[in-house]
């Protein structure tokens, strides 16, 4: 018997992507040809740090796969600024031409974030949940934006709402995880990255940062562990090695911590605190010169860093440059005063 279903066209979830039984494929080139293109540039520069190359499409991933931006877990992070303000134009002009494109507003509000306006993102946000308010990822987006601004309650009030609506979503019990540790509701960030963890094991984030939490709990041993699993799920979170470096520092295994403080070095440069924690490691370790010379590259970096005078200074007098531990301590009585 002859299937007369065989050449009907079916839609394939909640998207305007149809497809032809006979593996024919109707796409978007169809409905969205027009902003197609412009979407997937905008996105690659919004992410130009991690996507080398431009060549998936982008825009029918989202549309098509509600799962696709969880699983693949987007930090958004663009090599230059330009790139930001690039991908907000674009994103602008999408929503010029459909004003009611939900993933576009999304991305607006991502860059806007990510360029330091967050009052307008914290709009955008609202403008989508005004289309669809059931839509966790706008909660969560405009969580993060309020909590930039210092809105803790706002931004758990969000969180917990995205969280209400989708509660195998990860990302906000993790972003809530932090608003609580900044409110120094230590156990409670625990719960919260732990329940992140629960739901996404491969997710690095709440590692790290529950074992940040451990370290003001004085558990380091639990500390480490927790950084270990974040660095072996992303092997340049430099975020996770300083946090391990600390603990081991704090337990006294100062070779160790110099080890992680280089790696974070080695992925970071420019990062002045980390040549501060490397300088007292090898302090411990009566590394004299050495902490000198890191204590002398974080002055290099931030003039204006003061506890590297002070450490420095200490460092001059235990070796005899009485001279130089005089100017230190002054400059560094100077910078407090100046607080």
């Amino acid at each position: 018997m002859e299937n007369n279903n065989r050449n009907s066209i079916i839609p394939v979830g909640s998207t305007n992507l149809v497809r032809v039984n006979n593996s024919i494929t109707i796409t978007y080139k169809l409905l969205y040809g027009d902003i197609e293109d412009l979407f997937n540039k905008a996105f690659c520069l919004l992410n130009s740090k991690r996507i080398e190359k431009c060549d998936k499409n982008y825009l029918l991933l989202f549309e098509t796969d509600p799962n696709h931006r969880k699983d693949a877990k987007y930090d958004y992070v663009a090599k230059h600024k330009d790139d930001y303000k690039q991908a907000l134009d674009m994103f602008s002009m999408i929503i010029n031409m459909k004003p009611r494109h939900v993933l576009s507003f999304e991305m607006v509000a991502i860059c806007k974030q990510k360029l330091g306006n967050y009052y307008e993102a914290i709009e955008d946000c609202s403008k989508i949940l005004e289309f669809n308010s059931k839509h966790a990822s706008a909660y969560n987006l405009r969580g993060n934006a309020k909590s930039a601004i210092k809105d803790y309650e706002g931004a758990i009030e969000d969180y917990s709402k995205a969280i209400e609506i989708d509660s195998k979503y990860a990302f906000p019990y993790n972003n809530r995880g932090i608003v609580k540790h900044r409110l120094k509701d230590y156990d409670g960030a625990i719960e919260d990255y732990s329940k992140a963890i629960e739901i996404d094991s491969k997710y690095a984030f709440p590692y790290n940062n529950r074992g940040k939490t451990k370290c003001d709990l004085k558990d380091y041993q639990g500390a480490i562990e927790d950084c270990s699993k974040a660095i072996e799920l992303s092997p340049e979170y430099a975020s996770a090695y300083n946090w391990r470096g600390y603990a081991k520092r704090t337990i006294k295994d100062n070779k160790g911590a110099i080890e992680d403080f280089s790696k974070v070095l080695e992925i970071k440069p420019e990062y002045d605190n980390g040549y501060k924690d490397r300088g007292d490691a090898k302090l411990s370790l009566s590394d004299y010169e050495g902490a000198i010379e890191d204590y002398s590259i974080t002055i290099d970096l931030n003039p204006k860093h003061t506890s590297a005078y002070f450490s420095r200074g200490v460092v001059k007098k235990i070796i005899g440059d009485n001279e130089g531990a005089e100017l230190d301590k002054l400059k560094y009585e100077e910078l407090s005063k100046n607080k």
